[in-house]
């Protein structure tokens, strides 16, 4: 096996062509084809390369891009050598937009060659620059800077020079473009379409077409239902006697529904909805242009698509009619793996990840009152839970519940505290204080955003002050009986403001055990949740012998060997070489020869899988199935609960997984243990799942050794089994 990390100088000859070759080949993708991808909100060579069609029906434009980007990869490579920012596909697209708008402009005119030359570098110039702004300006705010830099450069080229010289739509000889009735729309929807990039031909569109369809089916129908949606507005609006050429700047209604209902929100059933309003919406701004401008060569710029973008996610994000995180999508990802990776979240999380708060205790606690408990959580103040320690099984209701009067109170978020009140005098048991309802507290703002009060503590033990830090470790004071509390309880609430008795708002608990109320048997680990009503938890911390095998596995390559019947399990020679490696983010990668990989980052509480590509009932999609979630909590006889996906790779697509991005995810969900914990200092972990919730029982049976990771792995049904061992394994630099 020796020979698996070695190779010859010839070898490593090899290895460093194919390096050179694959950063000349991003090189080129960077510089000329993801920066045209990315004008359709989108990051894919293949829609770049497609995308240079269109313009080379125009070849002067084609030209005058190509030289753009040449400009752009030249100041791009300047920068890195002065090790400033680079120049991200933002930059890019608005500076080719820019380069192509002014030779649109300028190239009619009969102006010298050098003095288009330098108009043009200019035009590039300043979007650059705007670029810059934009981003500096958006990124609090989380928006994407789209197109509206070379919107400016465009408007003040137009305002400028656009009277000058022969008409531009006849110089690049344009088509008519004029609306006459209902046999038109497929003709008005494709040649619209290439506006955006100067060619509005019916063979411009239909290649868009084809190449945003290809890349996200549901991005393309989102685009055609705001493009349908604003055309049906625009010709209603010419029925009453408007003079709107609405065709020319209908792309504004498919970029805007497909932004907003596939691209920068989480797409689904009501993104549809969204769209459709989006394309009128569009519409209606661009019609206002063109009455208020004369139809000028400004109201068909991309100028209503980013009123309607800006304008659309401000109303969404303060409405929350689009319940997910559109702050995890990242610019140009497939729409149908952001709804994977959205509902996976919220498997595992709820609905947001930032809702979730610590147990503030240590030990275990019963939740004496919850959610809309019947005695004080109600209305507005819903959402908090009491805890108090769990009944012992002899003696009254006070006798058998030990006291919670001194308890230590951990912080439960990463944060900062933004109030405190620490001299409120404990109530006598059974006495109440209502004139200060919440006692002795500490208000806590989370690094997410979400405040966080507890309440009902000791006067005086209160040891932090407003302004200060604190983490998971850091101790805030102890549980006491101030306020409006007949005995020693502490009450947890999630809140609107920083203020005592602002309303409260949902959450949920993270890493923690569920427990035996009879017993206190510790029965399952929970990675997030919302405990019910006399339920018994206790936070999870971890366990050093679990912790340290999650957490050690070295990078290498490991030659696994079949040791049992089954298949499709392992190469045709009973044997499969697996690479162990870190990613540049410090995700943990599992990566088989036949392209099966899964990726997983150690995160605060436990090992869990975040990606995985792997054949069906292969090696891999056990791993997936038994690393899942392992929480660093773990020990011997304790199970949890998870879900994974794992993609159909299969060459027919199915019905199924084309309607992913509408209804939802078909994630599997899988039940593991920690078996025992072995001689070697590793552990068993047993799994079962039926992959998407669908057909037999799989039983993956998985052995983690130190430092090597996973050593043994069997698995499938009971008709069916397989099993694989690592035979050698080969350590790496990480």
């Amino acid at each position: 096996m020796a020979k698996v990390g070695r190779s010859s100088s010839r070898h490593g000859a090899t290895r460093r062509d194919d390096d050179g070759d694959r950063t000349l080949r991003g090189l080129f993708e960077d510089s000329f084809l993801r920066p045209l991808a990315a004008l359709l909100l989108i990051r894919s060579t293949l829609v770049g390369l497609g995308l240079w069609v269109p313009l080379l029906l125009t070849p002067t434009l084609a030209a005058v891009g190509l030289v753009a980007l040449i400009f752009m990869a030249v100041l791009d490579r300047f920068l890195a050598h002065a090790e400033l920012p680079t120049l991200s596909m933002e930059f890019r697209a608005n500076g080719l937009l820019a380069a192509l708008v002014s030779y649109w402009v300028l190239g009619p005119i009969g102006l010298p060659a050098a003095t288009i030359v330098v108009a043009i570098g200019a035009a590039i110039l300043v979007s650059l620059y705007l670029v810059f702004l934009g981003k500096s300006f958006h990124g609090e705010k989380g928006l994407p800077v789209t197109v509206w830099p070379y919107c400016i450069v465009a408007a003040v080229m137009l305002t400028l020079f656009s009277g000058m010289g022969a008409d531009p739509g006849t110089y690049f000889g344009w088509p008519d473009m004029s609306y006459r009735g209902v046999e038109d729309l497929p003709r008005a929807f494709l040649s619209g379409l290439g506006v955006f990039v100067f060619s509005p031909s019916v063979l411009s569109g239909a290649v868009i077409a084809i190449l945003i369809a290809a890349w996200s089916p549901v991005m393309f129908l989102t685009g055609v239902i705001g493009w349908v949606s604003g055309a049906l507005f625009s010709i209603a609006v010419g029925s009453i006697g408007a003079s709107v050429d609405w065709v020319p700047a209908s792309y504004n209604s498919f970029l805007a529904g497909m932004a907003l209902g596939s691209v920068f929100i989480v797409p689904g059933l009501r993104g549809l909805m969204t769209a459709s309003f989006a394309g009128m919406l569009a519409a209606l701004v661009a019609a206002f242009l063109q009455v208020q401008t004369g139809n000028s060569g400004i109201s068909y710029l991309p100028i209503p698509f980013i009123i309607t973008l800006y304008s659309g996610l401000a109303t969404i994000t303060a409405m929350g009619l689009v319940g997910r995180d559109r702050a995890g999508l990242a610019f140009g990802e497939r729409p149908e793996i952001a709804r994977i990776s959205a509902d996976w979240l919220e498997s595992r999380w709820g609905s947001e990840k930032s809702l979730l708060l610590g147990v503030p205790v240590r030990g275990p606690v019963e939740i004496t009152q919850g959610v809309n408990g019947p005695l004080t959580h109600r209305g507005g103040w819903r959402h908090a839970l009491d805890l108090q320690r769990p009944k012992t099984n002899a003696g009254t209701e006070e006798e058998a519940r030990p006291s919670m009067w001194g308890v230590e109170v951990f912080a439960p978020v990463q944060g900062q505290v933004v109030a405190v009140q620490n001299a409120i005098p404990d109530n006598p048991l059974g006495s109440l204080n209502y004139g200060e309802n919440w006692g002795n507290h500490v208000i806590l703002r989370s690094d997410r955003g979400t405040y966080v009060a507890l309440c009902h503590l000791v006067a005086g033990s209160i040891v932090v002050q407003p302004g200060q830090r604190v983490s998971f470790d850091t101790f805030l004071g102890r549980v006491g009986n101030s306020g409006r509390s007949a005995m020693p309880h502490l009450h947890m609430q999630r809140q609107s403001g920083p203020a005592a008795g602002s309303p409260t708002k949902p959450f949920r608990l993270a890493n923690y055990f569920e427990l035996d109320i009879s017993d206190g048997r510790y029965l399952r680990w929970r990675a997030s949740g919302l405990p019910l009503e006399q339920q018994v938890i206790a936070a999870a911390s971890p366990n050093p012998p679990v912790h340290d095998l999650l957490t050690g596995m070295l990078p290498g390559r490991g030659l696994w060997a079949q040791s049992t019947g089954g298949g499709g399990a392992a190469t045709d020679s009973g044997s499969m070489i697996v690479t162990t490696s870190f990613t540049e983010s410090g995700l943990f990668r599992m990566e088989s020869r036949d392209g099966g990989f899964l990726e997983a980052e150690l995160d605060i509480d436990a090992f869990r899988i975040v990606s995985v590509s792997a054949p069906r009932n292969g090696m891999i999609e056990a791993l997936a199935a038994a690393m899942s979630t392992v929480p660093y909590a773990a020990f011997e006889g304790i199970g949890w609960e998870d879900a994974f996906y794992v993609p159909d790779r299969s060459r027919n697509r199915s019905l199924r997984a084309l309607t992913t991005s509408l209804f939802g995810a078909p994630l599997t969900h899988a039940s593991s243990r920690l078996d025992r914990m072995a001689e070697d200092g590793g552990a068993e972990i047993v799994t079962t799942y039926r992959l998407r919730d669908t057909g037999p029982e799989h039983t993956v049976r998985m052995h983690l050794a130190p430092k090597r990771g996973p050593v043994h792995l069997s698995w499938g049904s009971p008709k069916d089994r397989a099993g694989m061992d690592l035979v050698s394994f080969e350590v790496h630099a990480a």
